[in-house]
């Protein structure tokens, strides 16, 4: 059975009226996914169907975590993430491009998979810095003794501090003749 046949939401003969659906994406749907920015994750999707005539208004919520590494101490982080998106899927039987909200079908259309625009809207709630306040875990995940390191509270400060040994006062005293 394929991993994302549940997400093959069956659209034909549907009465106008609303439809509500529940997804828990887990590894085995990010897996699915060639290349994903994503590859292991805890997230539940609650998806409104809306149909009417010529066309059905999907909106989607979702709230969870995603696997990921920390970009302040490279720990292996569960960081959570969440949003809501809208789609508008229309019945149309002229071939047209589809935009960012709206995606046109052919009226015989048996079935749509809402699983790639999931993993979409997934994707796009990743911060572009992965950081959160895990201090607040039960277990903080982060590596505390390398967070000293960086933030320069450690060893790392030189010992005199009147002494300059900056990378420009060490090449001032290269003499190139």
């Amino acid at each position: 059975m394929n991993a994302l046949s549940e997400f093959m939401l069956p659209i034909k003969g549907l009465r106008q009226e609303h439809y509500e659906f529940d997804f828990q994406l887990d590894k085995s749907f990010f897996s699915c996914f060639e290349d994903a920015v994503v590859a292991d994750g805890n997230i539940s999707v609650y998806l409104d169907l809306d149909n009417r005539p010529g066309l059905f208004e999907l909106k989607f919520d979702f709230e969870g975590t995603v696997r990921t590494d920390c970009d302040r101490c490279l720990a292996n982080i569960n960081l959570p993430v969440e949003g809501d998106a809208k789609l508008i899927v229309k019945y149309s039987e002229e071939e047209q491009e589809d935009n960012d909200e709206i995606v046109f079908i052919h009226p015989d259309t048996a079935t749509f998979n809402v699983a790639p625009y999931i993993y979409e809207f997934v994707s796009l709630a990743i911060p572009i810095t992965r950081v959160y306040d895990c201090e607040n875990d039960e277990v903080p995940p982060c590596d505390f003794e390398l967070l000293k390191k960086i933030s320069g509270s450690s060893d790392f400060a030189p010992e005199n501090k009147d002494e300059d040994n900056t990378l420009g006062s060490q090449l001032k005293d290269i003499n190139i003749s």
